[in-house]
């Protein structure tokens, strides 16, 4: 086994292993709480990392059982050849998330659980009817269910400005959206409609970012313009670097936040 592990190189592990989904979710609850002046305890986001991060290993683990082996990725192969370990570390670390989940506030929960349904409620759709197997369709529900798991801390929260915090959590779920978008069509070699929907898209991250708080725009506009610059020189590259890459774009706060 181990005379195997080569196939992949050591930069493309996070993704491999679903960690980029958790990382990405905890710097922008991160990001979230900062700058609406939320306090963070830690408890939250070990919660959500971990309960995110069951969720990716879960869908993935999944798409092995109901893709075709001719058009697996890189993660659909990798899960394929532990899937195991997948299937364990999913249950494992979804059970640690909700027995964790029981220390934080009541709204917290309330909010986290209603959220979990509606997640509950994507994968009987995805993986079991396969209702939401159209591009687009798809990735619009992944960015939004995304966005409203890491902006869960405002949701719960009761003296937050409703239009600007609105406005941030659109304008994130917008450029999850233009991030997922990107990818499946990148990997399915549709060009001529990812130009399209990148220009179709900046239209409500433009507006995310005049309505939020201007920390956000910065972000927004930051992750969106690296998402053009791959889609521009996304021929020269291969498919490994620009999954990396696209993840990586969506971490503008980590840039942002050392401006302020």
């Amino acid at each position: 086994m181990s005379s195997e592990l080569p196939e992949w190189p050591w930069w493309i592990w996070p993704h491999l292993l679903s960690l980029d989904a958790p990382i990405i979710a905890v710097i922008w609850q991160s990001f979230f709480c900062y700058i609406f002046h939320v306090p963070l305890p830690a408890l939250e986001s070990i919660v959500l990392g971990l309960i995110v991060w069951g969720i990716y290993l879960a869908d993935h683990w999944l798409d092995t059982r109901k893709h075709s082996r001719t058009v697996w990725q890189d993660r659909h192969k990798f899960a394929a050849r532990y899937s195991k370990a997948f299937l364990c570390g999913a249950l494992l670390s979804l059970t640690m998330g909700a027995f964790l989940s029981l220390w934080l506030p009541e709204r917290t929960r309330l909010s986290g659980g209603i959220l979990g349904l509606l997640v509950a409620l994507y994968f009987v759709a995805v993986h079991g009817s396969r209702m939401l197997s159209k591009t687009a369709v798809k990735e619009l529900s992944v960015a939004l269910l995304f966005a409203a798991g890491v902006s869960v801390s405002l949701i719960a929260e009761e003296n937050i400005p409703f239009p600007e915090s609105t406005a941030a959590v659109v304008g994130f779920g917008s450029v999850c959206f233009v991030n997922c978008l990107m990818i499946t069509l990148w990997e399915n070699s549709e060009r001529k409609m990812a130009r399209i929907s990148l220009a179709l898209a900046f239209i409500p991250v433009a507006l995310s970012a005049v309505f939020s708080p201007a920390p956000f725009g910065g972000c927004f506009l930051l992750s969106y313009a690296c998402l053009g610059i791959l889609h521009l020189f996304h021929s020269r590259l291969s498919l490994r670097v620009l999954r990396v890459l696209a993840d990586v774009s969506l971490l503008s706060p980590l840039f942002v936040r050392c401006l302020l």
